[in-house]
């Protein structure tokens, strides 16, 4: 039987440093294995596709402005993160057809 990959291992703990179940135990775990814990986490991310909804609630606008409402939803969240979330939501909906890009506002496709 073959044993988990290093990379596995070192993923699972910070899954669970992220779930902060247990965190004295994780942390010890990391710190025997040399894994650094993440700069930051997110404490309330987005459900599957509420960025989606949240730009589609504020056409037509700028990939900025929903950047602003994805900042006030989620709490300690970068601004460079806030706006790839944003744009890859926009672009995937443009993709879909559901949406369009006049310059830099977004509207809704015809």
């Amino acid at each position: 039987m073959r044993g988990m990959q290093d990379r596995t291992i070192n993923n699972a703990l910070l899954a669970l440093y992220r779930a902060g179940e247990g965190l004295e135990h994780v942390e010890a775990l990391m710190a025997l294995r040399g894994v650094e814990k993440p700069a930051r986490t997110h404490d309330r991310p987005l459900s599957r596709g509420r960025c989606k909804r949240l730009a589609l609630s504020m056409l037509p606008c700028t990939s900025s402005q929903i950047a602003d409402a994805i900042e006030e939803t989620v709490p300690g969240i970068t601004r460079k993160s806030a706006v790839q979330r944003a744009y890859m939501a926009l672009v995937r909906l443009e993709a879909r057809g559901v949406v369009r890009r006049e310059g830099r506002v977004w509207r809704l496709a015809p």
